[in-house]
């Protein structure tokens, strides 16, 4: 239970022998929307979202915000977009949800991958 409450989403899931590939194919398919969502995106306001939601740790929202103040919106969202995904196994789904309210529901259902039960793949931590 320890390790539920660290960053190490990942390891638990390996241990209780969940596998990754859904989030590696969902990985991928955000590395490609990237250059769409850089100009599409209030960095902060997801950051700020995430953060919330315990998606995003403490020093990924103080990096992102550094690089937003000194480099500007592409570069944070870039970097944002790289550490969102590796943080939270329901990041997808935390991460659609902003994605909706942003007018981007295209992206967003790309982001949560439906299989032959209708229902969301994500991987559970719990």
């Amino acid at each position: 239970m320890s390790l539920l409450l660290t960053e190490y989403c990942r390891l638990v899931c390996l241990l209780e022998g969940d596998t990754e590939d859904d989030q590696h194919v969902i990985r991928q398919i955000l590395h490609i929307m990237i250059p769409y969502l850089r100009s599409r995106l209030d960095v902060k306001d997801c950051v700020n979202r995430l953060f919330a939601k315990q998606v995003l740790n403490q020093s990924d929202k103080e990096e992102i915000e550094c690089m937003l103040a000194q480099k500007g919106s592409t570069v944070a969202t870039e970097i944002f977009l790289h550490k969102v995904s590796r943080r939270s196994a329901s990041w997808n789904v935390e991460f659609a949800e902003i994605l909706r309210e942003h007018g981007l529901e295209e992206t967003a259902s790309l982001l949560c991958q439906k299989g032959p039960d209708e229902h969301v793949h994500t991987i559970s931590t719990l």
